[in-house]
């Protein structure tokens, strides 16, 4: 494939190793038409649910995506907080109030709702993906055990064990009566 056909994005690893994430032009393309189209589509729709979340305290309201200390953060009531300082289920409720008012979910894939689809709806596609290609017989396909999941979810939890008492840390950082405590 050619250089200006694959895109690298650098990220921090384990141990604050550098790595990188090849995603192909194509795939790239895909998701920007997918996030201009049929995600927008239903941010829109979305919109009488998500204030209604909202006016029940059930989102968790950002000032948006920033960084701290090079890493990946978001700010809440003026505070930066680490994104590893939040639980999957406050990554999936977290929104930003755009300036013409719209709830903007801060996930890039939205189910009907408006919120991101939760860890066991992945964890279910990517098992029956994994089922159907298995069965195919064809000579690259993965071990009928492979599970995209560990990856996906043991290692922050595993980082999580490490670093002490991240819940409590989540909870104190995305409980609307107190403010997060900048990291």
């Amino acid at each position: 494939m050619p250089a200006d056909g694959v895109h690298a994005f650098e990220r921090s690893g384990k141990g604050g190793v550098a790595r990188f994430v090849y995603i192909t032009a194509e795939a790239a393309s895909a998701i920007d038409l997918y996030r201009q189209t049929e995600r927008a589509s239903k941010v829109i729709k979305a919109q009488p649910r998500l204030r209604r979340l909202k006016r029940e305290g059930r989102l968790l309201v950002t000032d948006g995506l920033t960084t701290l200390r090079g890493k990946p953060a978001v700010s809440v009531e003026g505070r930066k907080v680490a994104l590893v300082n939040f639980s999957y289920e406050d990554r999936a409720r977290a929104v930003t109030i755009l300036d013409d008012g719209t709830n903007e979910p801060l996930g890039l894939f939205l189910a009907r709702g408006g919120l991101p689809p939760t860890i066991k709806y992945w964890d279910d596609l990517f098992a029956d993906a994994r089922h159907r290609v298995h069965q195919s017989g064809h000579a690259d396909r993965p071990p009928a055990h492979v599970t995209v999941g560990h990856t996906r979810c043991a290692t922050p939890s595993l980082s999580g064990c490490s670093r002490g008492s991240c819940a409590k840390a989540a909870r104190r950082a995305t409980t609307p009566s107190s403010s997060p405590t900048p990291s």
